[in-house]
């Protein structure tokens, strides 16, 4: 067993930590209370052609979900709403209804080891807030801190070593 053990351990010396992440959202300087979200993937789409009754599979080019939620808790003075939803009002007026074409940036989401090194990254090019999810609100505990689901959309992704 242990030299499975040992094979193992030269692979995977020290297994990379999800919690240990960071989010640069540019026009939000409060990145670093970003809870929880997702590290942004694409897949190969796929085309299928028949020949003699039987499927043949081809890649094509990739697909990504072009979808990214974030999760962050407020404080008691709504600085994270603000700030989010600023972000937001840039690109769309609520009182007038006026829709201006969004200034697009780029988000980029970092995995580090435990010395905090960047080990690997992908960014979201020509992304854009969408806003945020409705909150439940419960009275039954007060310690339970008002937490926001916000949406990011994006184009397409570039993943860095």
């Amino acid at each position: 067993m242990s030299r499975k053990i040992n094979a193992f351990h030269s692979v995977i010396n020290n297994p990379l930590n999800m919690h240990n992440f960071e989010v640069q959202i540019p026009g939000f300087n409060y990145a670093i209370v970003v809870q929880s979200t997702i590290f942004p993937s694409e897949k190969m789409r796929t085309v299928v052609l028949y020949t003699y009754g039987e499927e043949v599979r081809y890649p094509t080019l990739p697909q990504n979900d072009g979808n990214w939620p974030i999760q962050v808790p407020d404080s008691d003075t709504g600085v994270i709403r603000e700030a989010l939803d600023g972000l937001k009002a840039e690109m769309y007026d609520q009182n007038s209804g006026l829709l201006t074409p969004p200034d697009m940036y780029d988000i980029e989401v970092r995995a580090r080891d435990l010395e905090n090194t960047v080990i690997f990254k992908t960014i979201m090019h020509m992304a854009w807030i969408e806003g945020r999810e409705n909150v439940n609100l419960a009275n039954n505990d007060p310690t339970k801190p008002w937490m926001w689901d916000y949406r990011f959309r994006y184009n397409w992704l570039e993943d860095k070593e």
